[in-house]
Parts: C-alpha cells; structure tokens; sequence
C-alpha cells in the first residue's frame, strides 16, 4: 500500500487548503462568474459597466430617474416610432416618444442623478389646509374612512414634513440644470423589450392602486380588491374605488409615507416659486458626486429656470456667480471637492389646481378675461356650509401658491392630466378646466386621470432584479459544476465517471429547485428573484468550465509530482499535493 492511512486526529476533512480551496480558489471564480452575468444582464437592459460606477450611491439607482448625456441615438415610443424632431444629444425626451434607442452607432456617454437639494423634515406631512380639504371636499368620503393628513396626489397636503427620517428631495431646479448641461432622462428602449417591461410605467396613475411591481411600491395597492366581488357588488366597489381616487389615492400609512418620500416625488418640488432668490439655506447637500456637481455647476437661474428665479448676480452663464446651486469655490478648490446647497424652502406642485379649488370653495375665482382675482361670495353668505372659513392671511397664502404652479401646469417632467384613462396617447385635460371641482367628480362625462412617468426609476429597479437573479443562476450553476469535480480528490472525474448517485441526484434537484426560484411568481416575491433570459443563464457555464479545468490541472498535476519511492514503496509527496490536497 503506497498510501499511508489517513491520520484521523491529523488529517481532518474540514481543514485550512479545504477552505482556502473552497472559498479562495473556486469560490473566487465563482463570484467572477456571478459579477460577469449580472453586469451582462445589466449591460443587456441599457446600463453598460461605465454607467453604474458609483450609481448605487445614496439610495438613488431604481428610486429616482436617471440624466444621461446621449451622443446619437435616437427618442421612439412603445412601438418603436422614430421622433425625427428632436435630437437627443441637444433635447430631452417628450411625453409621447419617451425611450432613448442606440439607433445607428449611438451610445450613452454618461449618467448622473439629480441632488437631493431641498430639505425634508422629520415627520409625517400636516398641512394646515387639510383640514379644508376633509371638510368640504370629503364630505362623503368621510363617511367611507378617507378622512386624512396626505394625499399623494394632492398637492395642497404637501408640506415640508416628509415622514420618518425625513428625507430630502429633488427639486426641479435640480433637474433644470442637468438639462442645461445636456443632461435627459433615461429610460432605455432595451428594457422596452425586456420581459419585465409595463408600458404602465410611461403614464402611470398615480391613484390607480395598482402595485408598480414585486419590489417596495411607492404607493400602496388599495385594499378595494374588483377581481373576486358579483357583479352587483362589483358595482358599489368600483364607485368606492372612484371616491378613493377623488380623495386622491389610498391612505398612506405611517412606513408607507416613509417609503414615499425616498423615491421620486410624484409632482415638482420648485425652489424659486417659493423664495425666487433662492437664499434660504441651510448646510449643504448630504451626499453629491463630483459628477453631478459638476453637471449643475455655473447653471443660470435667473435665464435658465422655467419658474423664474431672481437670483442676484446670476447673469453670466458657467460663471460662480451663476451657480445658485452649488457653494462659492475657494481658491485653488475643483468644482468636484465644492458643496451643495441645500434649500429649506421649497413649493410642491403636480397640476391639479388644488389650491384653485380651495379658493373656489370659498369664493374666490380667477378672472381670465381682467387677469385677477374675483370674489364671487364670501364664506359667510356663500351656497356652502364652511366648517372652517378661511383667514385673509391663508387666502392670500392660497393666491401665491396657485399662481406660482400655474408655471409648472405643462412642464414636461409635470404630472400629466388624461381622461379616463392613463396612456401617452391620451387626451389631455387643460390646466384651466382643472380648477374645476366638477370636471374632478366626472360632471363633463369624464375621470380626471393623474399619470405621472416612472419608466426611468422602474427599469433602474427592475433591471437591477433581473441582474441580481443572472448573479445567484451563475454562482449555483458554478456550484453544481464544483459538486462534480469535487467528488474525487486524486483522480480525474473522467476517469470515475459520474455514478454517484447521490451527487446526481443533488444535482438534478439543484436544478429544479433554482428554476422555481426564478420562475416562480410566489418565490419571486418572497425572495425578490425575476424570471430572466434563458441567455442569462449562460454567463455563468464558461466559468464553471474554468473550475472543471483548473481542478483537473491540480490534480493532474498532483499524480505526476507525487512520486512513489522505490526503496520505501510509499508515495513522496510533491509540492502541489502538501499545499492543495484536503
């Protein structure tokens, strides 16, 4: 016998070459393996390598939209139609043709994502016009339990308040300024033709309560359920689903305003409607890449902004006195090592005319024909049972607000109005007929329908899934492909063959139990996996040859180094064998 027996106090199967084995030589292929297929899966959505170094910073990537720099390429809709009016390396995308395709040799040049410039607070949002609101707009929502503070799709509930943590918020002036550097939002026609993709997303209603996807939704699913009720029953819960939509959507509860407010906001946030000189600040931006300040530095306010901001001294476009948005350089300092500023004041509008509407409750009314405002009645001898009149202070406050959003009313990256129905074909409510509370309860024979684009931060999101699930296929395939070279530590697994009937059968079941993890609706849900490509399955096969090979190459290598003494008969261990057999 060459071999001595093995020593059992000595020579331990769990010892340090079997997990320097295991973990530094096959395990680092294997996540070679699981880094090659996500960032091909990733690569195969529209985000090649070059656009997620340092992405994932701050929570931005599937929770905000991405601004990219476009060099050719061109803006086509959901059925692939070309935009031949608009250039996407000098205009942004609009509402109707909203996806970026390579086209001929185009190709993304970079991405960044909008500062988080206006300051959130640490509570839940207490506006002092809801009161208003649930008492003479709700009068019989009320009755059905939607009494609240806030209302995603309410503009008039917004305040600076927003929820646990109180996180900061992207203003449009933010977003301004990277299109003023060329920057558009990016959402890329490969993940159009993805599996995951729902043209949803485009135009998506915002109180519709239907989920966005498997992953955390920014609006919860409404609990009034139409799929399983009679028809008689049907009836009444879809009339109670249209008074939910009235109230602006379902009641967010105190996490859920939270997860809120660390995405994108449904609507605007403008800084200059507020304070047009931009001047009330406080600190700095908590977290800014050098390529975004660099994307919103020397931005003109004043010329730039479509909310017409009066910053002093801002005139001369890229010059510092120009850049509203970012602290005075010191001398010597890279725009890359500047500052943030972080604004305190902020007004939030999303083009539902809700501070119109207020006002109209009590009297008040837009003249468009004199171009002010006109007292029809006052709270006291009004058609109306006020519970609360209003004071001149908040009429006034009311007056400002309104008028300041009216800017906003058409801004592309505004709140879209349809009717019936959500879709970037509709027909278009007018900004003006929206201050009126009739059209909202359907007396023009139509629903106001409130869509809003999420295709940017969805396809983040969801190609993001479907990359983590190619990464976990590539890793288990690698695995089992280990298994099998494994099952023998001095011969070469052609020689024995695979009769091992255990390892076979672990294998199989490996297998199948991986299929149901992606394919599976319900473990896709629990477990935050996607059904992805067959072609994402591959990624992950070349290297688990790599292991077969490698781990033949150190065998191989063993049985010829190794060597039996001929005085002794036994065998002389080379050095491969004394460093890598376990």
């Amino acid at each position: 016998m060459a071999r001595d027996p093995r020593n059992t106090y000595l020579e331990q199967l769990l010892t340090g070459k079997m997990f320097f084995f295991s973990f530094f030589q096959l395990g680092m292929v294997q996540a070679c393996a699981g880094f090659y297929a996500y960032l091909v899966a990733m690569n195969d959505y529209g985000y090649p390598p070059h656009l997620m170094l340092r992405s994932g910073d701050s929570d931005y990537w599937g929770n905000y939209p991405l601004y990219c720099q476009f060099v050719g390429g061109q803006y086509v809709n959901t059925a692939g139609e070309v935009d031949h009016t608009r250039y996407p390396g000098n205009h942004p995308p609009t509402f109707e043709y909203p996806l970026w395709d390579e086209g001929d040799a185009g190709y993304v040049k970079e991405c960044v994502f909008p500062i988080k410039n206006v300051l959130g607070r640490d509570s839940n949002p207490n506006s002092r016009y809801m009161k208003y609101v649930n008492s003479e707009f709700m009068t019989d929502l009320r009755k059905e339990g939607y009494d609240t503070e806030f209302k995603v799709a309410t503009a008039i509930s917004y305040d600076h308040n927003t929820g646990e943590g109180g996180a900061d918020m992207v203003s449009i002036e933010a977003i301004e300024a990277l299109q003023a550097a060329g920057y558009y939002e990016y959402t890329p026609w490969k993940a159009r033709v993805s599996g995951f993709w729902n043209s949803k997303w485009l135009a998506y209603d915002i109180v519709g309560g239907v989920s966005e996807s498997f992953a955390d939704s920014q609006i919860p699913t409404s609990k009034i359920n139409l799929d399983d009720a009679e028809y008689e029953e049907k009836k009444k819960l879809k009339a109670k689903k249209k008074l939910e939509a009235l109230s602006g959507g379902p009641s967010l509860a105190t996490h859920e305003v939270r997860l809120y407010f660390n995405k994108m906001s449904l609507g605007l946030w403008s800084i200059c409607l507020q304070d047009w000189t931009m001047g009330k600040t406080q600190g700095a931006v908590w977290y800014a890449q050098t390529e975004q300040l660099e994307s919103v530095y020397g931005w003109n306010a004043t010329k730039s902004s479509s909310s017409n901001c009066s910053v002093p001294g801002s005139m001369v476009v890229g010059s510092q006195e120009s850049a509203p948005l970012m602290r005075k350089l010191k001398k010597g300092q890279e725009i890359g090592e500047g500052t943030g500023v972080a604004f305190t004041e902020a007004l939030f509008c999303n083009g539902d005319r809700s501070y119109d509407r207020m006002l109209a409750k009590h009297g008040i009314t837009w003249d468009y024909h004199h171009g002010r405002w006109r007292v029809d009645f006052s709270d006291v001898n009004g058609p109306y049972a006020l519970q609360y009149p209003l004071t001149d202070r908040e009429k006034d406050d009311l007056k400002t607000k309104a008028q300041n959003c009216w800017k906003l009313d058409d801004h592309p990256n505004q709140v879209q109005y349809c009717k019936d129905t959500c879709s970037t074909t509709c027909e278009k409510v007018p900004g003006v007929d929206r201050a009126n509370t009739t059209i909202w309860e359907g007396g023009d024979g139509y629903d106001v329908k409130q869509c809003f684009s999420i295709s940017s931060r969805m396809s983040q999101r969801e190609a993001l899934y479907q990359a983590r699930t190619a990464f976990a296929v590539a890793i288990v395939i690698c695995q089992l492909f280990a298994a099998a070279t494994v099952k023998t530590r001095w011969q070469s697994v052609t020689t024995l063959g695979m009769d091992n009937t255990y390892i076979n059968f672990g294998i199989v079941i490996g297998c199948i139990t991986l299929a149901y993890a992606v394919y599976t609706p319900i473990l896709n849900n629990v477990i935050q996996t996607r059904p992805i490509r067959f072609t994402h399955w591959l990624p992950g096969i070349p290297w688990a040859f790599v292991i077969i090979a490698f781990d033949e190459v150190r065998k191989f290598t063993m049985r010829i180094t190794s060597r039996v003494n001929l005085k002794t008969g036994k065998i002389e261990k080379g050095w491969v064998e004394k460093n890598s057999m376990y």
